[in-house]
């Protein structure tokens, strides 16, 4: 046999571009031409053995792993070959090992052209071996052609998309392909014989300098066979950043490098943008709720004193619903731009939701501190917002959590700071809360209460009851509202005051909504049937029916399915829900009216109901509110308020329902106003359906004196 250690001389130069870019190509440390003269296969040496034994005719069976119970032989001397790419004893102990036999002249003998490696891999693909294989047979040519000009690896290399250089032990270039040249913006003759730190950065060079020092002193190089991101620079001085694939061999007394080099900016900046978009809220460009609880978590796991505020916008949700989200999307922006510019740099500001912002002040654990900055924000959201020349004022509301007292954990220190802001919307007057403990049991209460209201549901505990409401005129029962109660096992008949509280922002009030709806449906049905068909019930909607999208469906099915006129019911929605006058509810409450059902507006006058409501919502009643009502015989504000309200419904054709009268005096007042119905404990407290049905019996045989 003829080693590759003999041939090599007249060799390597000729075989050495198949060689490398075979090597960077599988990332193998060892690359590999091996030869053997006839003669029997116990004679070659373990490589040729194992490339003898790994072929299945012409084809390539790889060794994936040298030591499996396939391949119990294990090469621990090295080999008789020398591989280009690596240093002789990178040869011992190889694990991987896939060869492709070479075309060769019958004089030659048996060729392999192989990679190697001294760990196992997983797999081999057949494009892989196919790649292989192209290169085997161009490094055949290589050999077998007296000169190398013109050659095919030549055209490989000159025609590839990746740039290629090979560098001297002083540093000279020695071949660089057309890529290369393109990519660092140099005319291909200029660079050779020019030294590549020409390509470096400065700042670079001196590193640069002392590793190519390193290895041409004999110490091996950590960087061959892997992928190495690092900044380059073109002619131009621009600087970008590259993967560039390293090679060492040795090359007579010396030693040769060469390099495969990617430009990699576009990665780089896909990566950028991905890890901005993973990090930032795309419309405020602020961080993301995500990426601040990871920020959160850093300073806690390094032990640092933390404080988290979590701000809410009131009034936000009704300004996008009556302005559009374009709007409300250039108020957010406005809000991302004040609040940073009223912390400390360090302070870090986060889109926590919708309309719900984080702060983190790091190193931060002093009340007073978190209390000053609080009140900062609070005094800033005092001046409006201008968008488009129109002014727009923005409360908000601030729960504050301060670590490591409300919480070791970014995800306790967090929930804390909800639950203080949880508080902060509980009470008008407080819009700051700091994290009490009490507030975990409040929580706990809550969640407590809405699982025994599921039970509840379920069991059939929950149970109507109903006001009656009376026509002036005549004293006659002309409706009633439907309320609910709690038949509670063990605390007895429970009012809206244990029930309501549970409920808001709930899931569950979709589910029990939708059960009042169709209780005071069945019970309107037996009245109808009993001949009392001129009354009506009205039902209390919760929000979440109103903005679910399917009222109008249920309501229908509601109707459909008891077989009552649609007169017979009526739908009372609050101040908050006809806010949302945008025209999708509109949309919903015509198609309420369009069916007949009738639409009270509750409590009227306690919240934000605009003129432009009463004008564009499709009502056909309003419900004073008790506060007024009360007050009539001592407060001439409310008579004249309450005056105003009549004549403001009496002229839009609205019928007009005073609530919570309890004494003759107030039912004279509102008497003399001109007001046309009532309810009130002076005609009934809410009782069962069948007080009603006794209620509606008598007040029919005699309606002046029912109530007498």
């Amino acid at each position: 046999m003829e080693s590759f250690q003999d041939e090599e001389r007249r060799t390597r130069a000729k075989a050495a571009k198949a060689l490398n870019v075979a090597a960077d190509l599988f990332r193998a440390p060892i690359a590999f031409i091996a030869s053997a003269r006839s003669g029997s296969a116990g004679e070659a040496p373990d490589v040729i053995a194992l490339c003898g034994e790994a072929a299945d005719g012409d084809r390539l069976r790889p060794v994936l792993d040298h030591l499996s119970p396939d391949w119990p032989t294990v090469l621990t001397e090295p080999a008789d070959f020398e591989a280009i790419g690596a240093a002789a004893s990178a040869t011992r102990d190889i694990r991987f090992f896939a060869a492709v036999p070479m075309p060769a002249p019958e004089t030659r003998g048996t060729r392999w052209f192989g990679i190697a490696d001294i760990v196992t891999r997983r797999t081999i693909s057949q494009r892989q071996i196919e790649a292989l294989t192209d290169l085997g047979h161009l490094a055949a040519d290589e050999i077998d052609v007296p000169e190398l000009s013109g050659s095919q690896v030549d055209k490989f290399v000159d025609h590839s998309s990746l740039a290629f250089v090979t560098v001297d032990d002083a540093g000279k270039i020695r071949f660089a392909n057309e890529a290369f040249a393109k990519l660092l913006g140099y005319d291909r003759r200029e660079l050779l014989g020019a030294p590549v730190d020409i390509i470096v950065p400065e700042r670079m060079k001196s590193a640069h300098h002392a590793g190519l020092a390193r290895v041409v002193s004999g110490k091996a190089s950590k960087l061959v066979g892997k992928g190495v991101e690092v900044s380059a620079v073109r002619r131009d001085g621009t600087e970008f950043p590259i993967e560039l694939l390293l090679s060492v061999w040795p090359d007579g007394n010396s030693i040769g490098f060469g390099a495969v080099i990617r430009d990699i900016s576009e990665r780089r900046t896909r990566e950028v943008r991905l890890l901005r978009l993973a990090r930032n809220d795309t419309l405020t460009g602020l961080c993301n709720h995500h990426y601040f609880r990871e920020l959160v978590e850093a300073r806690l796991e390094d032990g640092e004193a933390a404080t988290v505020l979590y701000l809410d916008l009131d009034g936000f949700r009704d300004l996008t619903d009556v302005l559009g989200h374009t709007t409300g999307d250039y108020l957010l922006q406005a809000v991302a731009i004040r609040l940073p510019s009223l912390l400390d740099e360090n302070a870090i500001v986060a889109r926590a939701g919708e309309d719900r912002f984080a702060i983190l002040l790091a190193g931060v654990g002093d009340v007073l501190v978190a209390d000053e900055v609080a009140t900062r924000i609070l005094t800033a959201f005092q001046t409006p917002f201008e968008i488009d020349h129109c002014a727009y004022q923005l409360g908000v509301r601030i729960g504050c959590a301060i670590a490591p007292a409300h919480g070791e954990k970014a995800d306790e220190l967090l929930a804390s700071a909800d639950f203080a802001l949880h508080h902060a919307h509980q009470n008008d007057t407080r819009p700051f809360r700091l994290f009490e403990r009490s507030m975990c049991l409040a929580a706990d209460t809550r969640r407590r209460v809405q699982d025994e209201l599921r039970r509840a549901l379920r069991d059939g505990e929950l149970e109507m009851y109903f006001q009656p409401q009376i026509a002036f005129s005549d004293g006659a029962v002309i409706g009633a509202e439907a309320l609910i109660r709690w038949n509670h096992p063990e605390r007895g008949l429970l009012g809206p005051s244990a029930i309501l509280p549970a409920l808001e922002d709930s899931a569950l009030s979709l589910s029990i909504g939708w059960w009042t709806l169709d209780e005071a449906c069945r019970k309107a049905a037996h009245w109808r049937d009993l001949g009392f068909d001129a009354i009506h019930v009205g039902v209390n909607l919760f929000r979440s029916q109103y903005l679910s999208g399917a009222l109008p469906q249920r309501v229908t099915a509601a109707l459909r399915r008891y077989d009552i006129p649609a007169h017979m019911l009526e739908l009372e929605v609050t101040e908050t829900i006809t806010l949302h006058d945008d025209e999708r509810s509109l949309a919903v409450a015509r198609d309420l009216r369009n069916l007949g059902v009738r639409i009270a507006l509750d409590d009227f006058g306690t919240g934000f109901a605009s003129l432009r409501t009463l004008k564009n919502f499709p009502l056909t009643t309003l419900k004073i509110d008790r506060g007024f009502v009360q007050d009539l015989p001592t407060s001439k504000q409310s008579a004249a308020i309450v005056h105003s309200m009549l004549a403001m419904s009496r002229d839009l054709g609205f019928v007009t329902v005073a609530e919570g009268v309890e004494t003759r005096e107030q039912e004279g007042i509102l008497r003399d106003f001109g007001c046309q119905t009532a309810q009130g404990y002076l005609y009934g407290r809410p009782m069962q359906a069948a007080a009603l049905t006794e209620l509606l019996e008598r007040n029919n045989a005699s309606p002046l004196r029912a109530f007498a």
